[in-house]
């Protein structure tokens, strides 16, 4: 499976599609595990040998397509599609979503004829985070004690409660903190990568966004991550504007689609863009 998506994104960033490398294969493989693990899979062969993959998972009331590649040779010949109907059958069950890169015209296509509609762009963002402003929320390391709110406001932004994810995130070294204004009310949570990337990110309505994004950019930085990267919806102005105000460099974007709309991610950076 990491060949056909090394060739794949290979082929498409060779065509000037896509701009991003192939991530890497440790931290996907482990990824890939934990998807099948909690999601549905399927695999198309010819000749005897892996020409295709997708995989599906539900997260509430919501279907999302978190992964499909078909190797550059067997491409043009309907396999992605059919792959689809086998994740996706043709009679709706519900809601649907997946997020593509805005370059992926074939992609794209593909989730049209699927019903899927596009959203809103969620835009990469890059860079070094200053220090932080005064009046930053106060970060903790208190996961545990947290659980109770984090699915609340996770089930509010994303639709439904992420207690599988976030074990995973803890497992696999994903950083913590909970934010807390001046008079002690919590106002959300956030995540980053031991690489750097910050997210997902869920905030209370009304959070400063500038103030939480430099206080968990310090915890990170304390932990030894380094240069930072953001997923931000393109709804959540209060992230835009704070990655505006910090001298982040904006690197590229992804389409939300969906059949259903995606009501609550003004309050949110999501993790990555195969899920949220």
């Amino acid at each position: 499976m990491l060949e056909v998506m090394a060739e794949a994104l290979a082929g498409e960033a060779a065509s000037g599609a896509i701009a991003h490398a192939f991530p890497d294969p440790e931290g996907e493989a482990t990824w890939l595990r934990y998807l099948l693990s909690s999601g549905t899979g399927w695999v198309a062969e010819s000749e005897g040998r892996l020409a295709g993959f997708g995989i599906t998972a539900r997260r509430g009331p919501i279907d999302w397509l978190v992964s499909l590649f078909v190797r550059p040779a067997a491409q043009g010949g309907g396999l992605g599609r059919r792959l689809l109907e086998r994740l996706w059958p043709p009679a709706p069950t519900g809601g649907r979503a997946t997020l593509v890169d805005a370059s992926s015209r074939p992609a794209t296509s593909l989730y049209l004829h699927a019903g899927l509609t596009p959203r809103f762009p969620v835009l990469a963002f890059e860079g070094t985070f200053g220090s932080r402003p005064g009046g930053a929320p106060a970060a903790r390391n208190d996961e545990d004690a947290t659980q109770p709110q984090v699915a609340e406001l996770d089930a509010a932004a994303f639709g439904a409660p992420r207690t599988g994810d976030h074990v995973f995130w803890t497992k696999t070294g994903f950083g913590y903190r909970s934010l807390y204004d001046a008079d002690g009310a919590w106002l959300g949570y956030g995540r980053w990568t031991p690489a750097g990337r910050l997210g997902p990110v869920v905030l209370r309505e009304g959070a400063d966004w500038l103030g939480a994004l430099a206080a968990l950019a310090d915890e990170a930085a304390r932990a030894g991550a380094g240069r930072m990267r953001l997923l931000v919806p393109a709804v959540n102005g209060g992230a835009l504007e704070a990655c505006r105000r910090m001298g982040l460099r904006y690197q590229g974007s992804e389409i939300a689609m969906a059949t259903c709309p995606l009501d609550g991610w003004s309050r949110c950076l999501i993790h990555r863009a195969g899920l949220p």
